[in-house]
Order: C-alpha cells, then structure tokens, then sequence
C-alpha cells in the first residue's frame, strides 16, 4: 500500500504511520519520508540517522498519538539484529543493528505488523496480539466485483463462478475486474479461456497489471509477481517448505495424500548420517527408526511453513492426514518453475516418481488408496511435457492404474491409458521390453473383459511368442500370459486348448510359486470354471473346494477374490443338481458382490445371471424374472459388446417366461434372440441349436394351451435340461475377478 500519515493539524487525535517492510530500502526510505513530513529536528541535515531519529521522536509527548503500520512484514531477516543473523550477506548495510532497534516503543504510540505468514507474526506481537484476517463472504465479494468492474451491461450470474474460480483471493478478482473492464468482455467469456487447460491463458491473465490508488504505486498489482517476493523468500529462508510447494504443482489441488510427499532421499541421507555418527554395528533395524522420525519432524516442519503462509490447508482423513494446496497457488508454482527456475520437467518428474510408487499393485485390499490417488494421474496425462517425461514411470503407472479401472469396471477410461502407456513404452523402450509386454497384457484383459474376443486372443498368442524369446518358455511372465490366453479361449468355447493351457499354467506355478501362491490359486480356479462348462463338473467341484479351504483361511468373508471362487462354485453346484446349496450361495455372493462393485459392474452382472437362473431352477420364477431383466438391461445399455451373453440373457428370460405360462412374452424374447444371432454371427450354430430347443418346448406348451398353432421351427431333440444348459454355457465366461 502507498505511504501515508498525518500530521496533529490534519488528525489531532493520532498520526497514522505507514512502513512498507517489504524491501529493506523501502524500509528505511518511508522512515526519512516521516521525518521530512512530521519536520523532525535535524530531517534535512544529510549526516542524519534517520532510523534513529524517528525512533526517538515517537518515543516522546511532543508528537502525542501515533499508530505505525508496518506492512508486508514477511522477511524477518532484515529485523533481526547481526548477532541474531550470524553476520555474513544477510547482514543490513545502513544500520548496525537489525530494524527491530528502530521500532518505536512507549506509552504515546501503537505499531501494527502485517504478514502473510502466521510464524512471523507470533514473533513480532506473540498469540495474544494477532488478529487473523478471515476470508471475504461471497456477499462482500460481489460487492468488490461489483465496485471495480462498473455497471456496464454486466450481468451478475457469473460472479460467484469467477470468484470461485479465483479461489476468494482479493487480489486475484480485482486484477480480473481490471482485465474484463479494459476488455469490454462478459464475464463468462473471461470463465471460458481462465476454464481452459492452457496454463499460458491462465497465466496471462493473471500477470496482467493494472492501476489501483489504493494500492502502493511502487508494488505490482499483478497477484502473480506480488506472490513472487513471498516465494524468493521461501526459497531462501525455507527451502524444504519450497520443494513441498513444487511437489504440490503436479497433482490434484484437493486430497494430496502425506505419503507423496516423503522425501525418501532424506530417508537414506538421515540413515547414513546415524550409521556413520553412532556406534560402528548399528543395524538397519535401529537407524530406521530415527531417520523415519526426522523425516516426519523434517515433513511436518515444512508443512507448517506452508500453512503460516496460507498456501495449503489440513484435511483430515481416516487414513491420516492429507493437504489441499489454493489452485492459484499452484498455477503460480508452476509458471515459476517453467518461467524462472526451468526446473519444470524435473519437479514433475520427481512427482511422477512419487505418485509411481505409492500407486499399489491390484489387490482388492489397496483400491480404497487407488481411488484416493486416482485423481492425481491425469495430471501427468495432460502435461505439456508429458513426451519428456520418464517412459518407463509414466508407462508403469498408467499400466497399473489401468489396471485397477479394468478391475472397477471402468473400460473406457482403463483403455485410453493403457493406450498411451503402450504408445510411449514402444517408442522408447521397445517392443520386447518387459514394461511394454506387460501393459500390452493389460490391454488385452481390457479386450477379454469387453468381449473382444478375437483381438485379445491374437495379442495374447503374440505376447507369448514375444515372451518366450525374451525371457524363456517357463519364466513366469510367461505362465501368465497363458493363463490369461486360457480364459480367453475358454470364452470362445474353445475348450481343448484352454484346459491344456491351465493344466499347464497350474503345474509351473505350483512348481516355482508354491501350491498355495496367489498365482497357483487364480490358476486352478481358472481351470475349474473351464472344466465346469465342458461337462467335467466332478474335478472342477474337487478343486473348487480345494482352493475354498486355502481362500476362507487367508480372506475374510468379503474379500473378492473368495466371493468369485463361490460364484463359480455356485454355478457348478447348479450343474450337478444341487440346487438349494446353489441357491444359497449365489444370493450370499450377489448380495456382498453388490455392496463392493455396484449394480453396474460387468462383475455384478455375471454373478445376477447365476443367481437368475438359480432362482429359476428351485421353481421361484418371479424373483428370476425380476433379475433376468436387470441383467438384460446391463447388457444392452452398459456394457460394450458381449453380444454372445445378451442372446443368452433373451434366451434365459425367454424360458422364465415361459415356465410362467407367458407363452407370447417368451416368444418375443425368443425372437428377439434370433434376430441378434442374425445381425452378429459369433457361435450361430451353437446358439441358434439352443433357441430352437427352446422354440420346441413352447411350441408344445403353447399348444396344450391352445395359445397358438404348430407352426413354430423345431428341432427333434427338445428333451435337453433347459436350465443346466444354460447354467453351463454362462459357466463358460466367469473368470477370475482378479486376473
């Protein structure tokens, strides 16, 4: 703010004194200005120490009232006396002392600080004395808008968006103001480019500069270079709080989690620093500990900067403690570090580093942290230097994070980052490189799980050729591959190889991983559903209850990985005939199914169906129907592709019908079902020999109800159990959840 005070004649009752601290030759400039404007004894002789002077005076009765503010008081360094600084380039050049010997004391005055940090604040007037400017409420911002952008034609629908978007900073909106006005622009069109994720526009508009009388004439209005004395000083007086701030600029502004921002190099630097002072044998064991403890204490010290200055807030969370950073604050961190510092691409490299490793592997158990670091990938998706950065982070992460949005059911989202992962792990690292096979296997799980069958079944036999020359026939990565080649086989009912592949897949992971590894356990559960579907219900029961014995001793009861085991298991138990214990199950899974995936997961879907045609097995029609048609639903309005088990939803609801006496609603379902067969030709035969079973046994029941006459297609065969064929066809494509 520009320099002001009063003299007794202009204000009687006091003299306002106004210090700008923000340089010290501001400081010591607005004393000689109150010298020369109160005419203090001696203002005009040049051998004048007019710190010393003004202090004097004040002190005395002679002047009566006085308030001194002294503003932007944010670098202490200056105030500090030489032996409080340690001597050196901090040193003040026109004083002997630190400027805290000139502020003037006693009963006549009253000096008032103000700084953007709270730390600082303790130190100049302790807790007792602060007094926290709170946020502006929307009303008083319209209000400032409203005085600054004039009454030209501006409609007022938009503020509270544009303050919003400005994050309630004064200053900001202001400068905005100033920007609309000299633009003549509505406030919606400045929304639209500041909206945009070009950070160059954004930037832009906040560096624009402006005329303000109220403000100090010699300070910037622009909010961005007024933030760049706050961060120089930063840097300077605080570096590790200054590294947290250029952490911050690559994430999401909200819900930035406390393990991205451990420093493990400190970490190893601390453990050295203990392995080195402390006694020679002093373990890894012992030195951890100690070194965990500074980082945390080195952490929160930083973090507690940050906050004195009111770039970020504590958010408190059942995992602990996260951290919210102003979005403005973030855009200037960034524009600093591009435009200043050129230090952009190794900060955010650093950060992708950071997000990479606290991003965990795909166990059911780690989604809750999936889901909380989720927001903070696109970032890097979106860089402007995404080409530079890293391949081998920016390929790993988006591999695994698609891989947890394949498992969530979130295909398209999965797709369009393992995509990218691929496209920047083959040009940079190779085609045979161990990070591009496994993002291509990812892809091709995506291609499984959407019923691209065809596609997913030639990427996976290149991979393992790929494989097989890189690392060798029995290497792990290997089994793998065909493991997951099985489960696509075994979809397209091509069940030779795709039990010939388990049986194999099972036998090298058991021989190298153990018979209880996770690997081995996915692998016999892959086998079985495949051996379920091809009439062998009576080894695939055995080794379902083998590996339910080893699942229920390691899971609780909702772990996924158990209830998949159980709706497979439920859906052989139908094969065999053992309805009610079926029945039982699939309502049990369904039901903690829905509670963890959510009605519109493809996962939910398969294990409904099951339940469906239980339901409908033990002679309780209705309640099938009822989950038959939510089924149905799915498939034609959620899922992508999966024409094959749409056909066989018609089919199935068609049968309920059917044994409802609804002979005309199960003839159209039936139909309906053909003319899908028609349009999509996958596995006519085999289907279109099934609906003409069907077609058979309501011809006859239709014609004992003398609903309609014989003039229905048939085939000679109608006596086929209807509900186990269709449990063993559906059997075909469960898979295992976590593969």
């Amino acid at each position: 703010m520009e320099f002001a005070y009063r003299t007794k004649e202009l204000l009687p009752e006091s003299s306002i004194l106004w210090v700008s601290a923000s340089t010290r030759q501001r400081f010591e400039q607005d004393y000689i200005t109150i010298a020369k404007g109160l005419k203090l004894p001696g203002y005009n002789d040049p051998e004048t120490h007019y710190l010393s002077l003004v202090k004097q005076s004040l002190e005395k009765p002679e002047l009566g009232k006085w308030i001194m503010i002294i503003d932007n008081a944010d670098d202490l360094s200056f105030f500090r006396t030489n032996k409080d600084q340690g001597g050196g380039a901090n040193n003040i050049s026109n004083c002997e002392h630190g400027f805290f010997e000139y502020i003037p004391g006693g009963p006549y005055g009253l000096v008032l600080y103000t700084t953007r940090n709270k730390v600082d604040a303790l130190q100049l007037a302790g807790e007792e004395k602060i007094i926290q400017v709170t946020e502006m409420d929307d009303e008083s911002l319209k209000s400032l808008l409203r005085s600054k952008i004039g009454s030209e034609s501006q409609q007022e629908d938009d503020w509270l968006d544009l303050i919003r978007s400005l994050q309630r900073v004064p200053l900001a909106i202001v400068q905005a103001a100033s920007f609309i006005r000299q633009k003549s622009w509505p406030v919606s069109k400045y929304l639209r480019y500041f909206g945009e994720k070009n950070e160059d526009i954004s930037t832009k508009f906040l560096l624009h500069d402006f005329k303000d009388k109220t403000r100090d004439k010699t300070v910037s209005n622009s909010i961005f270079k007024t933030w760049m004395i706050t961060v120089q000083q930063l840097e300077a007086q605080h570096p590790r709080a200054a590294d947290l701030l250029w952490m911050m600029a690559f994430v999401n502004h909200q819900s930035i989690p406390r393990s991205l921002l451990i420093d493990r190099s400190f970490i190893q630097k601390t453990f050295d620093e203990h392995t080195s002072k402390a006694a020679p044998n002093l373990g890894e064991e012992e030195a951890t500990p100690k070194a965990r403890l500074a980082m945390e204490y080195d952490l929160d010290e930083a973090i507690g900067v940050l906050r004195a200055y009111s770039f970020i807030n504590i958010l408190s969370t059942k995992q602990g403690e996260d951290y919210a950073i102003h979005r403005l604050v973030q855009l200037f961190s960034r524009y600093w570090l591009k435009d200043h510092r050129q230090t952009f691409l190794i900060w955010e490299s650093r950060m992708l580093a950071a997000v990479l490793r606290e991003f965990p592997k795909k166990e059911y158990e780690n989604w809750t942290k999936c889901a909380q670091l989720l927001p903070h990938v696109q970032g890097f998706v979106d860089s402007p230097y995404v080409s530079m950065l890293p391949a081998l982070d920016l390929g790993s992460l988006l591999t695994v994070v698609s891989t947890y949005l394949r498992m969530k059911g979130q295909f398209f989202l999965a797709e369009e980052y393992i995509n990218l992962a691929i496209k920047r792990l083959d040009k940079d690292l190779g085609q045979d490189d161990a990070a591009t096979l496994e993002a291509k296997g990812c892809l091709a799980l995506i291609w499984r799980d959407t019923d691209r069958l065809d596609e997913a079944e030639r990427l996976l036999r290149f991979l393992i050729k790929t494989s097989i020359e890189v690392v060798g026939k029995e290497d792990l990565a290997t089994t793998q591959i065909n493991m997951n080649l099985g489960s696509v086989l075994r979809r397209q009912k091509k069940y030779d190889e795709a039990i010939s592949l388990s049986r194999k897949c099972v036998s090298e992971f058991e021989k190298q991983k153990g018979p209880e590894s996770t690997r081995t356990i996915e692998s016999k559960m892959s086998l079985a559903t495949t051996l379920g579907g091809t009439g062998q219900q009576a080894e695939a029961l055995q080794l379902q209850k083998q590996v339910a014995k080893v699942l229920e001793r390691r899971y609780d009861e909702d772990h996924p990985r158990l209830l998949t085991l159980q709706h497979d298991l439920a859906v052989t138990l139908n094969l065999v005939g053992s309805v009610k214990e079926a029945l039982a199950l699939s309502q049990h899974v369904f039901s903690r199914t829905l509670e963890i995936y959510g009605p519109e997961h493809p996962r939910t879907a398969n294990i409904e169906f099951n339940l469906a045609l239980s339901l409908d097995n033990e002679g309780k029609h209705e309640q099938a129907e009822r989950h038959f048609r939510r089924v149905l639903n799915y498939r034609q309005q959620v899922h992508v592709g999966d024409n094959l088990n749409t056909i066989q939803c018609l089919r199935c609801l068609a049968i309920c019908l059917q044994h409802q006496g609804q002979y005309e609603n199960a003839r159209y379902y039936m139909d309906l079902a053909l003319e899908k067969i028609s349009a999509d030709p996958t596995d006519v035969d085999n289907m279109r020999w099934k609906i003409n079973v069907d077609l058979a046994r309501l011809e006859g029941e239709a014609a004992r109800g003398q609903l309609w006459g014989t003039n229905l297609r048939t085939i000679t065969d109608p006596t086929v159990s209807v509900a186990t064929y269709a449990a063993a066809s559906y059997a075909g494509s469960a898979s295992c959840v976590m593969s």
